[in-house]
């Protein structure tokens, strides 16, 4: 039977003319005595079998890149577990003579060949994108703390604890409603709606000897924003579900709900009905007027 092709070292041409064979006949000759076929050993030093038999055949030129071979015949040499000294050697001077080059990489302990992972220009793309990705998140963050709120505004107190009145003449940030939970940009105008006579009022007659004012029980999440007959802002955030705001500040009231159907409004006792005020986006925009001063002051009770 004949030996196998992979088995079977190549032949050299002439090798009177040496006193040694060439480090590509020894690796060969080494890979049949471990018993390794071309594939088995090429796979263990991780190349291509095109790769390895192009060393055994010390066919440099096949080889993707000459300066590696050193490396290559090192790694193979000692997966067989001979010294790649002499083999090295041979290797560089058949370079020299093919005019392919004598320097070798720098392999290290290791045995192995550096691979550089990035040039320059990958460097720069990799900073560029960081910054970019980097910039995105920013944004993103920005933006959900817009609609948030980001923290910032009047704080509001749960229903189940105690709360104290906002201190008048408090102002918080200027917002929009329209959607209830965000300011409409008409907002911004509402430093003169309160003498503006479109506004509809609704006339209240405060409880005798009741000290508390403005009261707004939030059932669901809602912009308000209440102002003073001269503009100046009192209120403007959003409320948030389960919360009391409470306001002591003397009538009129400029009182604008975004979202008229989760928010209940007292004044000194006196619940004040928003539904004849809503407009078609559930918006409820009311004066909140004392019916004794509206009646020339007449009634006392």
């Amino acid at each position: 039977m004949n030996e196998p092709d992979e088995l079977r070292p190549p032949v050299p041409l002439d090798d009177s003319g040496r006193s040694a064979p060439g480090f590509g006949y020894a690796l060969a000759q080494s890979r049949v005595r471990a018993g390794l076929s071309l594939e088995q050993a090429a796979a263990r030093i991780r190349l291509h079998p095109r790769q390895l038999r192009a060393l055994e055949d010390e066919d440099l030129a096949a080889l993707p890149a000459a300066a590696y071979a050193a490396g290559f015949v090192r790694n193979y040499a000692r997966e067989l577990k001979i010294d790649p000294g002499p083999l090295v050697e041979d290797l560089n001077a058949k370079l020299r003579i093919s005019g392919l080059g004598t320097r070798a990489p720098d392999l290290g302990t290791g045995g192995t060949v550096p691979v550089r992972l990035l040039d320059d220009r990958g460097w720069r793309q990799l900073v560029l994108a960081v910054i970019v990705i980097g910039l995105v998140c920013a944004g993103l963050i920005g933006v959900w703390m817009a609609h948030s709120g980001g923290g910032l505004g009047p704080t509001t107190t749960p229903a189940s604890a105690g709360s104290a009145p906002l201190a008048p003449g408090a102002t918080a940030p200027a917002a929009s409603s329209g959607s209830g939970e965000m300011p409409a940009p008409e907002s911004t105008a509402l430093a003169g709606a309160a003498a503006d006579s479109r506004v509809p009022v609704a006339e209240v007659t405060p409880v005798p000897g009741a000290t508390t004012g403005l009261v707004l029980h939030f059932t669901d999440r809602s912009w308000v924003e209440v102002s003073r007959a001269d503009g100046r802002i009192l209120l403007s955030h959003n409320g948030e579900a389960g919360t009391v705001e409470l306001l002591d500040a003397a009538l009129p009231l400029l009182l604008t709900v975004g979202r008229a159907e989760a928010v209940q409004v007292e004044y000194r006792g006196r619940p004040v009905n928003l539904k004849p005020y809503v407009n078609t986006k559930g918006v409820a925009r009311l004066t909140i007027a004392d019916s004794r001063a509206t009646s020339g002051g007449q009634s006392s009770r």
